[in-house]
């Protein structure tokens, strides 16, 4: 058998899973976009997801919420 001809079926199937592989990623993310747990932006030929909640609570943190200590 041609080594070269295994290589380029070895190639192909890895990037069928790696499709299947993202679709359901991106199937999973826009589940949890849709209940409110996470936030979307395109940027360039990426969507980005952000769990926006956490983002507000780190970047806006309440009075009297203790803060995790910070390790140095």
């Amino acid at each position: 058998m041609n080594k070269h001809i295994l290589i380029n079926a070895v190639m192909i199937n890895e990037s069928k899973d790696s499709s299947a592989i993202e679709n359901i990623i991106t199937t999973y993310l826009s589940s949890l976009e849709k209940e409110g747990f996470l936030a979307s932006e395109k940027i360039g030929k990426e969507r980005i997801y952000v769990n926006a909640k956490l983002y507000d609570l780190v970047r806006f943190p309440q009075r009297g919420v203790p803060s995790l200590p910070v390790e140095r």
